[in-house]
């Protein structure tokens, strides 16, 4: 059994003390002083547990605590963090980051030994320890540590922007398909497959998306299509909503390769499949990648699912299947405010290249629209004013005919003296230049002479 304990912190006053209280309990000590140091001992000597500090200098205790959990050679190690920082918000972030225990340096006495021999018998009884592969005391120096710790970083902020991508997609799209196309070509970035497909299967429904990096034969989509639904476990009679994206064509795909991973979604059943062009350069190139992000993946797929969902309750209705009242009654008023600000000529129709796609316009339309398509049609005989007006009142010519207006003759002129009984009897037509209006005038009075 390893009983090897690596005590990491800067204070020599306290490595003293651990190391006295872990020796007489039975256990062997290794001593680091930062966090650099514990690093390349760690690796170098394989510990059963660590025990260590968070502030020292080169490399604090959240570093190395990172550094152990993301590397094979020592994932599989426990890790105790003591500290004097007793605040909640260390305490958070150390077992968040992979802390196996947290302790404070105000202990009760014995809390120490009891916490590590723990950790040492679970370390022990851990499969990964036997499988971490042999020491390299060689190997490992301070320029090796900070490569491990420079690639872990850079993994690190890779699934982070991946992370964000799959956010911004999902809360962008309107409905489950949408968001699995999104999350799909997300991943179809960064992992060489031929295919990708996601399927999620409720009681009453099933929905599968699947996106085509190849252009694979319609046969070999069909099967799939299949393997998916049995995948799945659906009902006989369920409906099952199937969109496939990319393009299809005569390449054959071997379908036995495909890697399958279920998805943790709330009252359904899900599943992501993918088919890698060659699994051993998959595994070498994402180390993990897809597995690391299923989680998130599927909290996306399901919160798109369920905003889905709670769209459908609120415009169908339950019994019938059918729009309800509220959405009928929204969606008239939606297209009647949409006719009403339409400019158009008579009975509602559009304009079409600046003329009214109706017969004629009326005149009311003409009078208030500024649209140039909402005028007269030219197949409706103008209006033409009369060659004389009444009371002395003359036509005054125009280009236009629907132009022409009329205007009185000076006040000296004597209506009466130069008019004949005819031209005293037309009708005067006049125009205003905005709009179009008839005004007969009627005939001057004939005057008869008095007898005498």
């Amino acid at each position: 059994m390893n009983r090897r304990v690596l005590v990491v912190d800067d204070s020599e006053v306290t490595r003293a003390i651990l190391a006295r209280t872990l020796r007489g309990a039975g256990f062997e000590v290794l001593e680091a002083r930062d966090g650099a140091e514990g690093a390349m001992t760690a690796l170098r000597e394989r510990p059963a547990v660590v025990v260590t500090d968070l502030e020292m200098p080169t490399m604090d205790g959240f570093p190395l605590l990172r550094l152990l959990k993301a590397d094979p050679a020592s994932a599989h190690m426990p890790v105790l963090i003591l500290t004097s920082h007793g605040e909640a918000a260390s305490r958070y972030w150390g077992l968040r980051t992979g802390a196996d225990a947290y302790l404070t340096k105000d202990h009760r006495p014995g809390e120490l030994v009891e916490t590590v021999a723990r950790l040492v018998k679970e370390a022990n009884a851990s499969p990964r320890a036997a499988a971490a592969g042999p020491l390299d005391p060689q190997g490992i120096g301070p320029v090796e540590v900070l490569a491990r710790v420079a690639r872990h970083l850079d993994a690190s902020l890779l699934q982070a922007t991946v992370l964000n991508t799959l956010l911004e997609r999902g809360m962008a799209a309107n409905d489950f398909h949408e968001a699995a196309l999104g999350a799909l070509e997300t991943l179809g970035q960064l992992v060489d497959v031929q295919l990708f497909a996601v399927a999620v299967a409720e009681i009453d429904a099933g929905m599968i998306q699947i996106l085509l990096q190849d252009p694979v034969r319609q046969s070999d989509v069909e099967i799939l299509t299949e393997i998916l639904i049995k995948a799945l476990g659906a009902a006989p009679g369920v409906p099952v909503e199937i969109r496939i994206g990319g393009e299809r064509g005569a390449a054959a795909v071997d379908l036995e390769r495909t890697i399958w991973l279920p998805l943790a979604v709330r009252d359904a059943t899900g599943v992501l499949a993918y088919l890698p062009r060659d699994p051993h350069e998959l595994a070498a190139a994402t180390g993990g990648l897809i597995e690391a992000l299923l989680g998130h993946l599927a909290l996306v797929l399901d919160n798109a699912r369920l905003s889905q969902r709670l769209h459908e309750l609120s415009t169908i209705d339950g019994l019938t299947r059918q729009l309800n009242h509220r959405v009928i009654y929204d969606r008239l008023t939606e297209e009647l405010a949409t006719w009403r600000a339409t400019p158009c000529c008579a009975r509602g129709r559009r304009c079409s290249a600046g003329a009214c796609a109706a017969p004629t316009c009326s005149a009311a339309t003409a009078a208030r629209s500024s649209s140039p398509c909402c005028r007269r049609s030219t197949s409706a005989p103008p209006a033409r004013p009369p060659s004389g007006c009444a009371r002395g009142w003359r036509t005054i010519p125009s280009a236009s005919p629907a132009a022409a207006r009329c205007r009185s003759p000076p006040r000296s002129a004597s209506p009466t003296a130069t008019s004949s009984p005819a031209r005293r009897a037309a009708t005067c037509w006049c125009r205003s230049p905005t709009a179009a209006s008839t005004r007969p005038r009627p005939p001057a009075a004939t005057a008869s002479a008095p007898d005498v």
